[in-house]
């Protein structure tokens, strides 16, 4: 007996396709501001997205079941190694520290963002650990802070991929994010 793969993995291929699948293939049309079928075609993207306020630690907030099944946690991630071309956000790398359930050592994980589509906010994501890629998009900005430098910088974001899970809440300052936005 051959079990199809799970509804969540059919909807990521649907929503991330690659320049080498064919589209009618899919079945999908896939237009240059919608990379899922009509379903998804009202999602929202984060408005004035600027890469570079995204820059520097974030922690975890909020998190739904990773959708690897994996508990971890003290989640840091690391945002640095901007590529730009010709002014345009290109390509960011995250550095993710965490402690897995399963073992008491700290581990980490390199992760890619790639600008995909139209939107900044509208990215694709690998990562050493999994070198498949799947859509996250950034569906809301938080307020503006500044860093100890005084830069200006986002307060948290929410992100997820076109069906909404798992969700990720990503916040400078957790206890912050608890008491002023949660």
């Amino acid at each position: 007996v051959v079990s199809a793969p799970p509804p969540f993995n059919i909807c990521l291929l649907l929503c991330a396709p690659s320049e080498a699948l064919d589209d009618a293939a899919r079945g999908v049309a896939v237009t240059e501001n919608t990379s899922c079928d009509p379903l998804y075609s009202n999602i929202t993207f984060a408005d004035g997205l600027n890469i570079r306020k995204m820059l520097g630690r974030w922690i975890e907030a909020l998190t739904s079941v990773p959708a690897s099944g994996k508990s971890r946690t003290c989640i840091v991630h690391e945002c640095s190694d901007l590529h730009m071309y010709k002014g345009s956000f290109q390509r960011l790398s995250v550095t993710s520290t965490y402690r897995d359930s399963a073992s008491i050592q700290m581990q980490q994980d390199k992760e890619h963002y790639i600008k995909r589509g139209a939107e900044d906010a509208m990215l694709k994501y690998t990562s050493e650990r999994d070198p498949q890629e799947f859509p996250f998009w950034i569906y809301k900005l938080g307020p503006e802070g500044k860093d100890s430098f005084g830069r200006p910088q986002y307060e948290y974001f929410i992100a997820s991929n076109c069906i909404k899970f798992p969700v990720l809440v990503l916040a400078r300052n957790p206890q912050t994010f608890k008491l002023n936005y949660k």
